[in-house]
């Protein structure tokens, strides 16, 4: 997998899952103050959020091995990612980074880990913003 991103402020903000059930939500929330690339795994599903939010839309399937490639000003995952691909991305860039489907502790290691293999350019500080509990 050869993914990159590039840190830049005048970016949009590229949420991955971003036209899913909780990601579309998001995005309709983020889309006034921010302009967005959303991504998933059927750009044709997205393309009317898109439309509708004034975003780009792309393709990323971060269980798919081709690449991605973005300049973004911020990462937000609405997905599972079970091999740290969208964080290590975000951190070798120096991206500031979102995850709002992991338990903190799950999240704390994983970045502990891509820091140490790719240490960042800039402060990032990985947050859980959100998971669902299916015992609640």
């Amino acid at each position: 997998m050869s993914d990159h991103l590039q840190f830049d402020t005048n970016a949009p903000v590229l949420i991955v899952g971003g036209y899913g059930t909780v990601g579309a939500e998001l995005a309709r929330l983020a889309s006034t103050p921010w302009p967005l690339l959303l991504t998933g795994r059927n750009p044709v599903r997205g393309r009317p959020l898109g439309e509708e939010l004034g975003a780009r839309v792309a393709q990323w399937d971060v269980v798919d091995a081709t690449g991605f490639h973005a300049d973004a000003r911020a990462v937000v995952s609405t997905v599972n990612d079970p091999d740290d691909r969208l964080l290590r991305a975000a951190v070798c860039a120096g991206i500031p980074y979102v995850d709002i489907t992991r338990w903190t502790t799950r999240l704390t290691r994983a970045a502990v880990v891509a820091a140490t293999l790719h240490p960042p350019h800039r402060f990032y500080c990985p947050r859980v913003g959100w998971v669902a509990s299916p015992d609640r």
